[in-house]
C-alpha cells in the first residue's frame, strides 16, 4: 500500500506501546521484594495492528524515582533482574523483575523502547495530542504491606520468616525469632507448631509458645486440687455461719423463756 501512494511512511511509524494482559495499567497487592507478574508488551500501529515484522528492537524498564512522597521515599524504589528485553515479531515478554520499596506504597514503572521513532511527524501528533515528551508506557505497582509471618527487612522488603517464625504483623524494620525446635515445629512464616509431647495455648500465643504436656496437666490437678480446697473452705465456713446463727436464735428464745 505504500508503494501504491495510499498511505505514507509516516503511517507504519506510529507506534504505541500497550500492555497485552493489563488493561488498567495497574498492579495491586505486590509484595515488595517479590518478582511482578509477566507482562506482554506489543509494539502497534496507529489502526491498532501489531508491529509484527520488528525484531530488532528492544524494551527497557525503569521505576521512577523523582517527584516521591515522604512515604515513598522512606525506601528508595529499586528494581533486580534483567531490565532489558527484545522484541520479537512486534511482542516483549517482560519478566523476571523484582521491585523493592516502602511497604504500603505505590510507585510508577515505566516503559521505554527504541522501536519508536519520535522524528516522525505522526508520533509528534501523538505526543502533542497527549501533552508529552515521549511515548513510553507508565504502569502503576501497589505495594501491600507486610504480612504476619514475613521479615520488614532493612531495605524494605517483606520476606517470609525461614526456619524461623514471626506472629506480630511488622510495621517498621525486625527480625524473625528463632525456632525452639527441641519443643517446636516451624514451618516457616507463621505456621509453627508443637513437637509431639508439647502444648501450645493457642495459635496467636507467643510467650511459651510450646511446654511440656506434663507441666499442662501437673496445671489442671493443681487447679483441681485447688477448687476442691476452696469448695471444701466455703462449705466449713457456711457451717460456721450457720451455728452462729443458730446461737443467736437459742439466745433469744431463752431470753423469752425466762424474762
Amino acid at each position: 500500500m505504500i508503494q501504491l501512494g495510499l498511505l505514507n511512511g509516516d503511517d507504519y511509524q506510529i507506534r504505541l506501546l500497550q500492555a497485552e494482559n493489563n488493561s488498567s495499567n495497574e498492579i495491586e497487592f505486590q509484595r515488595s521484594g517479590g518478582i511482578i507478574p509477566t507482562i506482554y508488551m506489543a509494539l502497534k500501529d496507529k489502526y491498532g495492528q501489531i508491529v509484527g515484522s520488528d525484531f530488532s528492537s528492544k524494551v527497557r524498564v525503569s521505576v521512577e524515582t523523582t517527584n516521591l512522597d515522604s512515604k515513598q521515599s522512606l525506601y528508595s524504589p529499586i528494581l533486580e533482574g534483567t531490565l532489558s528485553f527484545d522484541i520479537i515479531g512486534g511482542i516483549a515478554q517482560i519478566q523476571q523483575i523484582s521491585i523493592v520499596g516502602n511497604p504500603g506504597s505505590s510507585y510508577k514503572l515505566i516503559v521505554t523502547t527504541d522501536g519508536i521513532d519520535l522524528t516522525k511527524n505522526s508520533n509528534k501528533d501523538k505526543m502533542n495530542e497527549k501533552g508529552t515528551s515521549n511515548l513510553d508506557f507508565d504502569l502503576k505497582i501497589e505495594l501491600r504491606e507486610c504480612e504476619i509471618g514475613e521479615q520488614f527487612t532493612a531495605v524494605g522488603k517483606c520476606q517470609k520468616c525461614e526456619q524461623s517464625f514471626s506472629l506480630v504483623k511488622m510495621t517498621s524494620p525486625g527480625f524473625c525469632e528463632n525456632c525452639p525446635s527441641e519443643k517446636a515445629i516451624c514451618n516457616g512464616g507463621a505456621e509453627i507448631g508443637p513437637q509431639p509431647g508439647f502444648w501450645r495455648k493457642s495459635n496467636q500465643s507467643k510467650e511459651n509458645a510450646c511446654q511440656d504436656i506434663k507441666v499442662f496437666f501437673a496445671l489442671i490437678v493443681s487447679m483441681a486440687i485447688l477448687g476442691i480446697m476452696i469448695t471444701n473452705v466455703v462449705y466449713v465456713l457456711s457451717l460456721l455461719l450457720m451455728y452462729q446463727d443458730w446461737l443467736r436464735f437459742s439466745q433469744h428464745v431463752l431470753f423469752l423463756l425466762f424474762s
